[in-house]
């Protein structure tokens, strides 16, 4: 850390830095990256009153921001992309009556109309949260191969037997709600998600099926840099020179050192940091040598 500005002198005989520190801010949105081996889709078929259902791992981004504190206590969810990374192949038996079968190459939920600026909900104790109602498109195609009774019935509703599904003519969706937990620990941001979409599987004819399942999504991202305040008050009991700054800048250690000539020495202060809330505290003696502090 850089030390920014000294102290000509205090009444206790400390001379005293203010070191680069300050609540967790984040100018522009962060940008999170879905783990491929924990964030999945459990996509179901539904046609002609039966059910089929396939799972598989999703990649993509998400962005989020969360409120400028030594912890966040709010977040908003920005843009995301989430998309399949392997195919879906999906068969429907009807009996003796006749089969579907479907085959989804790729799927791909993308976020439209953003707030701007984003919405922000408040996190629990625990991390967790909700937001409500956000738009988004789908991208991909498939195919689909029905016989028997099926392939009657989709050529009644003006449908061919075998035709290919284009999944980016479709309206947009609305995602009802989105529900996750936030974990802020050493510098790294990790995102849980759970959500459930639905919408027609060929938007054209949107009674013909529809494509529906759960998602979760585990996504992680690198902090930037946290600024923290290194407090300093002089005890007005006349007891010495309180130290204090975030417990939540987990890893932080406090060190000084005589002087600022090189080579600088810094040490670790010998005093252990007592906890007083959300700050951590170290209190010295009045009659202390002349001192700069920081944290590292």
């Amino acid at each position: 850390m850089t030390l920014t500005r000294t102290c000509p002198g205090w009444s206790f005989g400390f001379c005293l830095g203010w070191m680069a520190l300050a609540t967790m801010t984040w100018a522009a949105p962060l940008q999170l990256t879905l783990d491929t081996n924990l964030s999945t889709i459990r996509v179901s078929i539904d046609a002609f009153g039966q059910r089929d259902t396939q799972q598989t791992k999703l990649a993509g981004e998400i962005q989020v921001e969360v409120t400028p504190a030594s912890a966040p206590t709010q977040i908003a969810v920005g843009d995301f992309s989430m998309r399949t990374v392997q195919d879906m192949n999906f068969s429907i038996s009807f009996g003796f009556l006749g089969k579907a079968t479907a085959k989804v190459n790729d799927l791909e939920l993308t976020r439209i109309e953003t707030p701007v600026p984003l919405q922000y909900v408040p996190l629990s104790v625990t991390g967790g949260f909700a937001v409500d109602n956000l738009r988004y498109r789908t991208f991909g195609d498939g195919s689909y191969a029905l016989s028997g009774l099926p392939c009657s019935l989709a050529q009644g509703s003006g449908r061919e037997c075998n035709d290919s599904v284009d999944f980016d003519s479709g309206p947009p969706g609305t995602i009802s709600q989105m529900t996750g937990k936030l974990d802020v620990n050493e510098g790294k941001l990790r995102l849980e998600i759970e959500y459930f979409f639905s919408q027609p599987l060929d938007p054209s004819t949107p009674d013909f099926a529809t494509v529906s399942g759960p998602v979760t999504i585990v996504a992680t991202g690198d902090l930037p840099p946290a600024e923290v305040r290194l407090q300093i008050q002089a005890q007005s009991t006349g007891q010495g020179i309180l130290l204090r700054w975030p417990a939540s800048a987990k890893g932080l250690n406090l060190v000084a050192t005589p002087d600022l000539e090189a080579p600088i020495n810094w040490r670790p202060v010998d005093t252990a940091p007592v906890t007083n809330g959300e700050f951590l505290e170290v209190l010295l003696p009045g009659t202390a040598p002349k001192r700069y502090f920081r944290l590292q």
